[in-house]
């Protein structure tokens, strides 16, 4: 009997087929040493065809797995056709729970804050029977962690207050992460203070580009999606270059903002991909530390 966040499954036997509906679910199992039988994505095409598409992962998927649709509106007629022994996805699936769970055991975990992923990690490897496995991908990312942090020290010491800023609706709007969500709480951990706007409701998530100036930021990262626009990263660049707000805030003048591809850092929110994100921000201010 596996505790999940929509309920508790029995998971019979040792699953073989596992269906997996989201690269959160994707990272977890891979860190697992298992392979999908079939798979869901942001973005896809060839529906019930071998997937082609997986970003970021793929190159450690070798299974082949079959093209289940898109995360949010999963193809129920391609997953009864997969005929799977076990389903796994992410807790915002729940309105689909009752058709899943009558095609096979289904699993599904919250994975966007903070360290959630670890509890989604543990609930899968109890269905799957490699519970060591599990507790050692959580000590391997700890080591990391620690790793990074010395590695980068005298950066975050130099340079400690960091915006995580989503920059999907600029040069009207812009995004914050905080705290609460995984990558927030990843860059917590390596010592960075996160800076902040002062939010008008409880419900605000979005804010005026004309707020940049008042927030005391020593680096920015300006995440940018390319699935939401073929050339979102230039066209970005070239906003944020042109823009006089933007181009005029210290931080600017100092050379302390870094464009970067958001679904490694949004997306996945898993062992695999934390990993990547360290190496990548041990890259990214490798050349403050001399």
């Amino acid at each position: 009997m596996v505790e999940h966040d929509v309920g508790t499954t029995e998971v019979c036997g040792q699953p073989q087929r596992i269906a997996v509906l989201a690269p959160h679910m994707l990272d977890i199992l891979l860190s697992l040493g298992l392979q999908p039988a079939g798979y869901a994505e942001f973005t896809t095409t060839g529906l019930g065809e071998p997937t082609t598409e997986i970003p970021v992962l793929g190159d450690r998927v070798t299974s082949q797995p079959i093209n289940l649709g898109l995360r949010n509106t999963p193809s129920l007629e391609t997953l009864l056709q997969l005929n799977p022994d076990l389903i796994i996805g992410e807790a915002f699936q729940q309105q689909y729970y009752d058709r899943f769970s009558q095609i096979a055991p289904t699993l599904l975990f919250a994975g966007s804050q903070k360290d959630q992923w670890q509890r989604g990690l543990r609930g899968v490897a109890q269905a799957v029977d490699r519970q060591a496995q599990a507790e050692q991908v959580i000590q391997d990312y700890q080591q990391k962690l620690a790793e990074t942090r010395a590695a980068i020290a005298a950066v975050v010491t130099t340079y400690p207050n960091l915006l995580l800023m989503t920059a999907f609706q600029l040069p009207e709007t812009f995004g914050v992460t905080d705290g609460q969500h995984f990558l927030g709480n990843l860059f917590e951990a390596l010592g960075f203070q996160l800076v902040l706007p002062a939010k008008g409701n409880a419900s605000e998530s979005w804010f005026s580009i004309e707020v940049l100036p008042e927030l005391q930021a020593d680096i920015i990262l300006v995440f940018i999606s390319d699935h939401l626009r073929e050339d979102a990263m230039n066209h970005i660049q070239q906003v944020w270059q042109q823009n006089p707000i933007t181009r005029s805030l210290s931080t600017s003048q100092a050379g302390q903002v870094h464009f970067l591809e958001a679904y490694l850092f949004f997306n996945i929110r898993g062992p695999l991909a934390a990993q990547l994100i360290l190496d990548q921000v041990q890259d990214l201010f490798a050349p403050h530390r001399e």
